[in-house]
């Protein structure tokens, strides 16, 4: 999140009163602040190219011309893994939803919700949470045939660090996990690399169904 304690915002969509609609609803909004606005993914490529400052938060719609949602954020991802990603669509179906997340992005939400739910997930994603759905969470499961790995992801990971995914899944912030752990929060920063590396995912969601596969967490 950006020092002001602001997060930026760039929206890309390929229907303008889509743009235009987010940005009355964030009018009363003094957290976020939108900095940039593409129609399609070439166009915010070349825009973020140019950026001095990359945004906190990409907002993006799913179906766009030119180049397909879900290649648009694995794009993102490899050249910016920093960027976090919502991916804001109509499609409610498990083959999306299992598509976008396995491209890394940390939240997916329809457009058929509301200010509320697009205000909270915004600001989960931006405090380094995700933002699925209890109904997508349960799509994602659909493909994910359990491993019974538990012992050798007991070998990968440390027990501190079991205890650290625990947290992350429970939606606490870093800063939160370290005053509960009693570590610094640099130390915290520094198991969440190490588990990311370990477990060769790109996001929560990707750790998710890590912990699920190895029994590291019950649904």
């Amino acid at each position: 999140m950006s020092e002001n304690l602001q997060t930026t915002l760039f929206l890309v969509d390929d229907h303008q009163f889509i743009l235009d609609g987010i940005m009355r609803m964030l009018e009363d909004q003094p957290q976020f602040e939108i900095v940039g606005t593409a129609l399609d993914g070439e166009a915010a490529l070349k825009i973020l190219e140019k950026l001095a400052v990359l945004p906190d938060l990409i907002i993006t719609d799913l179906s766009m011309p030119k180049m397909r949602g879900s290649d648009f954020v694995r794009i993102l991802k490899e050249r910016y893994p920093q960027l976090k990603i919502l991916v804001l669509t109509m499609h409610d179906s498990p083959e999306y939803v299992s598509e976008i997340a396995e491209s890394g992005a940390e939240g997916y939400l329809l457009k058929s919700s509301d200010k509320h739910d697009f205000i909270l997930a915004c600001t989960r994603i931006s405090r380094g949470s995700s933002y699925y759905t209890q109904d997508m969470l349960a799509y994602l499961l659909k493909g994910i045939h359990k491993k019974k790995l538990k012992d050798e992801s007991q070998q990968l990971l440390t027990q501190r660090e079991i205890e650290i995914v625990k947290l992350l899944l429970n939606e606490k912030t870093n800063q939160e996990i370290a005053d509960e752990l009693f570590i610094s929060k640099r130390t915290v920063d520094t198991h969440r690399t190490n588990i990311m590396e370990k477990t060769k995912v790109k996001s929560l969601v990707g750790l998710f169904k890590y912990a699920l596969e190895h029994d590291l967490i019950a649904l």
